[in-house]
């Protein structure tokens, strides 16, 4: 017969124990029981592994941690779990199972399974209970302020396995969600991120002291940092005083629009309508349409000229200004290109598409080119897809023969 470790007779001895009467769970100070509690109302909680003193402490850890999670966490807590193990390294190895197993599990859940660490143990609670013959001791501070009282927080932003902690600053339940949206400013706007693909969020617990938020902060970057997918930590020192970080003034380059107006805006809007005029470049390169009898440079220029008449300024999170554009993709569509209209563009199409349509002469040619040109000229909109382009050269060919 095998032998068994002692992993395998760990249950064995919980449930054993967990059955027996309680005055003989501690018959004699010789016996050695260890526990941690755990809860899992959302998230999962833990203690420290301590030794409860009687049997009857047992019993009490389970209350006394639910409470210490709600007074500390604002968490309401259905119910504790306190299991009971025969000595200290398998209480530590059950515990660290037991955390193990759940970060895997909840590793890809939306949004992800949080692990907390509290340092909690009944022997310190315990210690601070007043005897019923001694007067009662100082009370301990408190972990959380009143609801709407001013204390300590901060923040953190997650991106691509790096962690962006902020400063300890004060607030109240009142103002922290809008310190919330000025931090994700904040990030997106130093750290060239899509506020769309990080998440942030900042403590909703907020403590009487900067060294309690510290704390909390500490166990929270331990937290992140055990997560696999995490590889650095970085200390943006922000706090809601802190002003956004200034904006270079963007390169412009040979090829870039040259609208007068460009030089006179802040870097910041010169950036957005440089990007807006590049991606439409590049549209009209790549679209069918477009590219067949347009100057796609031209058609940057008009679109950055589109863009600038169109910006629009409002205030965002913390008084911060805003610029709001109309998408390339819709300017397109609407401001004129006519003037864009290539002659050398239209001649290459038509040539093209004559090969289809015989019978061609030169002069059949150069006339339906002059005339499809004309056409695109007189348009306010350009051709929507290539069968209106056909269209074009259509009519344009059937008034030259």
């Amino acid at each position: 017969m095998g032998k068994f470790s002692s992993k395998c007779w760990a249950p064995v001895f919980a449930v054993v124990l967990a059955t027996l009467a309680a005055p003989r769970l501690m018959a004699t100070p010789a016996e050695h029981i260890y526990i941690y509690c755990f809860a899992r109302p959302a998230d999962v909680y833990y203690s420290e592994v301590f030794a409860p003193s009687s049997a009857e402490d047992i019993a009490a850890a389970k209350t006394a941690f639910a409470a210490y999670v709600k007074q500390r966490y604002g968490i309401d807590v259905p119910a504790a779990h306190c299991p009971v193990f025969t000595n200290q390294a398998l209480a530590r190895q059950a515990r660290d199972g037991n955390r193990t197993d759940y970060e895997r599990s909840h590793a890809h859940t939306q949004p992800p399974g949080k692990v907390f660490d509290t340092g909690w143990t009944f022997a310190a609670t315990a210690a601070a209970r007043p005897s019923p013959r001694a007067a009662a001791p100082p009370p301990a501070a408190a972990e959380r302020v009143p609801a709407g009282s001013p204390g300590y927080t901060s923040c953190h932003a997650q991106s691509g396995g790096t962690n962006y902690m902020s400063g300890i600053f004060t607030a109240t339940d009142a103002t922290l969600s809008k310190i919330s949206m000025d931090y994700r400013a904040f990030i997106a706007h130093k750290y060239d991120l899509d506020p769309r693909r990080f998440s942030y969020a900042c403590d909703n617990v907020i403590t009487p002291t900067a060294a309690q938020a510290s704390d909390r902060k500490i166990a929270d970057i331990k937290r992140m940092e055990r997560d696999p997918t995490s590889h650095q930590t970085i200390e943006t020192q922000w706090t809601p005083e802190t002003p956004l970080p200034p904006v270079s003034a963007p390169v412009i380059a040979a090829d870039d629009p040259h609208d007068p107006r460009l030089s006179q805006l802040d870097p910041e809007a010169q950036r957005i309508v440089l990007a807006q005029a590049q991606a439409a470049r590049g549209y009209c390169q790549t679209n069918p349409t477009l590219g067949s009898v347009y100057d796609c440079s031209c058609v940057a220029q008009q679109i950055a000229s589109a863009t600038i008449d169109g910006l629009r300024y409002s205030l965002g999170p913390g008084g911060r200004r805003r610029i709001s554009i109309t998408p390339y993709t819709n300017l397109i569509s609407t401001v004129p290109l006519r003037t864009c209209v290539s002659t050398p563009a239209v001649s290459k199409y038509v040539q093209s598409s004559m090969k289809t349509h015989p019978p061609n002469t030169p002069s059949v040619e150069a006339c339906t080119t002059q005339a499809m040109e004309a056409s695109l000229r007189q348009r306010d909109h350009t051709p929507s897809d290539t069968s209106v382009l056909i269209g074009i050269f259509g009519d344009a060919l059937r008034s030259c023969r």
